[in-house]
């Protein structure tokens, strides 16, 4: 009797490490299964940040363009900024999207849907949206300047952009390969803001970017 329940004791045991095991296992496997997804998404997105800066860098002076600005916004939590460019035209916020395949949304979804060359459907927020809450951002870090502001998000010319109708202020919704003409007509409109006024909010950009990147 007693050789029984230390038996059954025994395999008690096994079976909890065994779960135990399985369980800590297949977390690891997880975590490690979103931090290699993550980077997949990450590192794209960075390098296409800054093949975006340099298709753009010349029509802005060299210490008024940034890359990655963390700055507060409305609600008080952070938000981040992939480019914002100061010019004597106005404020520009871009929203930079290097995706491939077929891209599903509308203006008012919260969220859009990318289905790569596998087929695999990934969910993103929705870039209008998203560029919006930056937008937020930036004025209220610049509230006492009367500026223009530009609301551009760029998708890669390798994906296909839903057919939408964005109809806001100074807003764009465009492929990479219309970017510099776009940049090019609005930063020849009349300028609006001395060189020492732009200036001044580049050193208000630099002072609040949360988190300084290098640019």
């Amino acid at each position: 009797m007693y050789d029984l329940f230390y038996l059954s004791a025994v395999i008690l045991c096994f079976l909890i490490y065994a779960v135990i095991k399985i369980y800590l296992v297949t977390k690891k496997y997880r975590l490690k299964k979103e931090r290699n997804e993550k980077y997949r998404n990450e590192v794209p997105g960075r390098l296409y940040e800054t093949t975006i800066l340099l298709l753009i860098k010349n029509f802005f002076q060299k210490n008024s363009i940034f890359k990655n600005v963390f700055l507060k916004n409305n609600n008080g939590n952070v938000t981040e900024i992939d480019i914002l460019a100061v010019h004597n035209t106005g404020i520009y916020v871009l929203e930079c999207k290097n995706y491939f395949g077929s891209l599903e949304g509308s203006i008012n979804d919260k969220l859009w849907y990318h289905t790569n060359k596998k087929g695999i459907k990934y969910e993103f927020l929705n870039p209008v949206k998203q560029n919006e809450i930056h937008l937020a951002a930036a004025k209220k870090l610049l509230q006492k300047f009367d500026l223009p502001y530009y609301s551009i998000i760029i998708f890669s010319n390798k994906c296909k952009i839903p057919n939408i109708t964005y109809k806001a202020d100074n807003a764009y919704i465009i492929y990479q390969k219309e970017l510099v003409s776009l940049i090019r007509y609005l930063t020849f409109q009349k300028h609006i803001y001395s060189n020492k006024v732009i200036n001044k909010i580049s050193d208000i950009i630099k002072q609040e970017n949360i988190i300084n990147t290098p640019k």
